[in-house]
């Protein structure tokens, strides 16, 4: 299954949603390598087996273990074949063609136009939108119009020759995912399935920031409008004096973050069972998935330093978010707020979103994090990871490519950053961070948890965590990284209590 299109039209959110199927294999991974892997299939369609393989260990490295379930249905989202006439005459005469599906993705121009300016560093070759507006929106209305004339092109094509194809409406798709989805599962001849069976099997962020567990919704619909009244507010501080508008929740949330790894997930199960709502849609680590596109979107503009030319955008953005999942799950008096680790990057966006927000802090010590298999932020096989690693990279004066150095230097990089930002952060607002220990959380479950409902307002409840032991600590006092890690990390660490030691 072939899912292409035009840029920023909902072909990873597509993909993603499709590879939810347990029978189906997403082959993620950057648009290059993409057209790759693609070409590959068609000159030697026994390569799937071996590119199985390779995607399998992927997996392996970055959740520990794969589906055992061998997939039917392959998925390879490949933005690049609508400009690529030589491998689209290769595939329409190759052995596979008459096995392949061809979907097409289709999405409004103003919300593309604003999600491409969005995410400058997708498209290089456009003028910065951020300094050059008008010489930006030229070059993008017309690459756009060179993307449409080029999908028409092979969705032309792929007819004419009797093959299977599928145009794929973002709008229509986000009115009700759910029927849509099933229907063009059904087509594509996926099996039927029960709700219960439906467990996310491929995880990833490579080829865009789309969260692929993450449910499709209509939240971006329409989101040019909005940017475009902040715009036309120029001056005015709409962040913080704006009135409440209908379907705002009454309170501001609780945010709940820590560096990746640090067991951020128990500090949710803490504060769900004190009965404050995290979302309609959790992963297995209680990362709060309608947050996720947008956090990521604030991130990668946080970190390459882009100015953001929509003033207070982020914050109303992230207002309009509540809204829209407040009003329709949830009663606008219950407790609630959101999880996700990599909220820690944008406390400043978050605080200004609201400003009477109260945000937890986890914080582990850092050879338990450091000496462990790497997090997303440690890596650069995603956006958010060579964010992160670039930044943090830059700001220890260390001018060398991250790929190159070792894993556990990689995740004292990123600890030692994430949590000198948020240090910075507090010292510099008089926004109150509440500050937690993972270990205090573990060892006195109930004195930890007791002084946070009270911090936070909530009933206290019988909390009963399940802590792995063997998880705690998986490497040897004399594992030789550990004076490395420790000569970073440490100085930041003291200031939570930790010592070499402890």
């Amino acid at each position: 299954m072939l899912v292409s299109g035009a840029p920023r039209t909902g072909i990873a959110a597509l993909a993603g949603q499709l590879a939810q199927h347990p029978d189906a294999l997403l082959v993620d991974g950057t648009n290059t390598q993409a057209l790759v892997w693609l070409s590959c299939l068609i000159d030697e369609p026994d390569h799937l087996e071996s590119l199985q393989l390779e995607m399998e260990a992927q997996l392996r490295e970055i959740h520990g273990a794969i589906p055992a379930q061998a997939p039917t249905h392959l998925i390879l989202p490949v933005q690049g074949l609508i400009a690529d006439p030589v491998l689209q005459d290769k595939l329409l005469v190759s052995n596979l063609s008459g096995r392949m599906r061809l979907l097409l993705t289709q999405r409004g121009r103003n919300d593309t136009m604003a999600s491409l300016a969005r995410f400058p560093h997708l498209q290089p070759d456009l003028p910065d939108p951020h300094h050059h507006q008008g010489a930006y929106l030229v070059a993008a209305d017309q690459l756009l119009t060179e993307a449409r004339a080029q999908v028409n092109h092979l969705q032309s094509q792929w007819a004419s020759a009797g093959l299977t194809w599928f145009l794929v409406n973002f709008e229509a798709l986000t009115s009700n995912p759910d029927l849509r989805l099933s229907q063009l599962r059904k087509q594509l001849g996926l099996r039927h399935l029960e709700s219960e069976e439906r467990q996310p099997r491929r995880r990833g962020i490579s080829l865009s920031v789309c969260c692929r567990e993450r449910k499709i919704d209509a939240s971006s619909v329409g989101r040019w409008q909005r940017q475009l009244d902040i715009q036309m507010a120029s001056s005015e501080d709409i962040t913080s004096s704006a009135p409440l508008t209908p379907g705002e929740p009454n309170q501001p949330p609780v945010i709940l973050t820590g560096r990746g790894g640090s067991g951020t997930r128990l500090l949710a199960e803490v504060c769900m069972g004190f009965g404050l709502h995290l979302g309609d849609s959790l992963n297995r680590s209680l990362d709060s998935l309608q947050w996720v596109d947008l956090i990521y979107e604030a991130v990668l503009t946080n970190l390459a330093g882009h100015a953001n030319p929509w003033r207070g955008s982020w914050a109303a953005e992230l207002r309009n978010r509540a809204r829209w999942h407040r009003s329709a799950h949830t009663p606008l008096d219950q407790p609630w707020g959101f999880k996700l680790p990599e909220a820690m990057l944008v406390g400043q966006e978050l605080m200004e979103a609201w400003p009477k927000a109260k945000l937890v802090h986890l914080v582990r010590h850092p050879l338990d994090v450091c000496l462990r298999r790497t997090h997303m932020t440690s890596r650069t096989t995603n956006p958010i990871g060579r964010a992160t690693l670039g930044a943090a990279y830059r700001a220890l004066g260390r001018n060398l490519d991250p790929q190159i150095d070792p894993p556990h230097w990689r995740n004292a990089v990123s600890w030692w950053f994430q949590l000198s930002r948020m240090q910075s952060y507090k010292h510099r607002s008089g926004h109150r961070i509440l500050e937690v220990r993972y270990e205090d959380l573990c060892d006195h479950t109930t004195a930890a948890a007791a002084k946070l409902a009270r911090e936070l307002n909530l009933q206290t409840s019988s909390i009963q965590l399940q802590v792995d032991a063997e998880r705690r600590r998986r490497w040897e006092p004399d594992d030789p990284h550990i004076a490395e890690i420790w000569d970073l990390c440490g100085p930041i660490a003291s200031l939570y209590g930790y010592t070499l030691e402890s």
